[in-house]
């Protein structure tokens, strides 16, 4: 088997080379903070394992303590690039304490004599970072994903197992340690560096796949994203909008369902931007787009057609009750745009599905009651008179 000294110099040739992949790669086009957190981690693992390479010399002293501490925020580093992949932040206090607790402890533990100043603290650090880590991206796994994720998805699993079998093999370290001492056939032999640098070298070599893959599908999540939706809205865009709407009609043209078409336009939007100008209107126009998202099913569609002008397509659904969902719409637009001082209120045009109808019919008919609308004094719901 090859010494600790060797199995240090392969590891830290492994790390340096993921290292410069990702952040050429990864980090440096998309600034993404996971990608950030990864290469954080890497440097952090690079360096606290070289200077484990002072071992008696004369600047152990100072090594020991100091590669303890890295490794240790090398694995809090991890833990936060996997809360980031699932939109979360980590508390700082949460990844600060451990490396300074660790650090202070191997300092004041003998570290010029003792290899394993501060060992208990270290390990356990470790262990719980370890464990986090496999619990974020375990979380990520289960979590919904389209059939396009189902790959990355899988790889979460991985890195999820993969970290899971790190923490507890920091776990049995640290009862080893804490039973036999660091002396101990069983902690040396099986729990030793040697045994700690392999695992952890495969660890990289996984995680770095792992984080590869998750890169390019949330990527291509954003790709998608920014093809199908309003930037400022967030509801689908014209052209997705019309798409989606074309095949909910045939699918309810062929069911026999019905289906109800709401038109929505904004009541004196322009007069918002003159008199409080265009960030207050833009977030009347997101304030609208929020009601809307909180009061649609799970099968409705929603989009912004241009402007302040907003279509709502409700399948499984009678005109009277498209009218109670207005409601509940407006009665929440006007909350929420009250913040800013705006007399929010909303016109809307109602048009059931008819067999033969196609969605330029459909889109007429709607346009025409959200025109009576607003020519019968605005803020109210009007449905097409056939």
């Amino acid at each position: 088997m090859l010494d600790t000294v060797t199995l240090r110099v392969v590891f830290s040739l492994i790390a340096l080379t993921l290292l410069t992949l990702f952040s050429l790669a990864i980090f440096r086009p998309t600034r993404a903070p996971y990608a950030g957190w990864w290469c954080l981690s890497l440097a952090l693992f690079l360096l606290g394992n070289a200077l484990y390479l002072t071992d008696d010399t004369s600047w152990q002293r100072l090594g020991n303590p100091l590669g303890n501490a890295l490794l240790v925020a090398g694995g809090a580093s991890i833990w936060s690039g996997a809360r980031s992949l699932r939109g979360l932040r980590p508390a700082w206090w949460a990844v600060a304490a451990g490396p300074l607790l660790v650090g202070v402890a191997s300092g004041l533990d003998h570290p010029a004599t003792n290899r394993w100043s501060g060992g208990l603290f270290f390990i356990g650090a470790m262990a719980i970072y370890f464990g986090l880590t496999s619990r974020e991206m375990w979380l990520l796994h289960r979590g919904p994903r389209t059939n396009a994720e189902d790959a990355s998805g899988s790889l979460a699993g991985w890195m999820a197992g993969a970290s899971a079998v790190i923490s507890l093999f920091y776990v049995a370290r640290w009862f080893v340690f804490a039973a036999a001492g660091q002396s101990s056939r069983a902690f040396s032999v099986w729990l030793g560096s040697q045994t700690s640098v392999v695992l952890t070298t495969v660890l990289l070599v996984v995680a770095g796949f792992t984080m590869s893959a998750l890169s390019n599908e949330q990527r291509m999540g954003d790709l998608r994203s920014r093809a199908t939706r309003d930037a400022l809205t967030g509801l689908l865009n014209r052209g997705e909008l019309l798409g989606q709407a074309r095949a909910l009609l045939e699918r309810c043209g062929r069911e026999g369902g019905t289906c109800v078409l709401i038109m929505a336009d904004l009541d004196h939007f322009k007069d918002i931007n003159d008199r409080h100008g265009h960030g207050v209107g833009d977030r009347a126009l997101q304030s609208f787009a929020d009601a809307c998202a909180s009061a649609l099913g799970k099968h409705d569609i929603a989009g912004r057609i241009g402007g302040e002008e907003f279509a709502l397509l409700l399948p499984d659904i009678e005109p009277i009750e498209a009218e109670r969902v207005t409601q509940r719409i407006s009665d929440r637009y006007r909350l929420t745009a009250a913040v800013d001082g705006v007399d929010a209120t909303v016109s809307y045009g109602i048009a059931p599905l008819e067999v033969g109808l196609d969605l330029e019919i459909l889109m007429d008919r709607a346009d025409s009651a959200l025109y009576r609308a607003k020519s019968e004094g605005r803020d109210r719901a009007i449905h097409h008179r056939g």
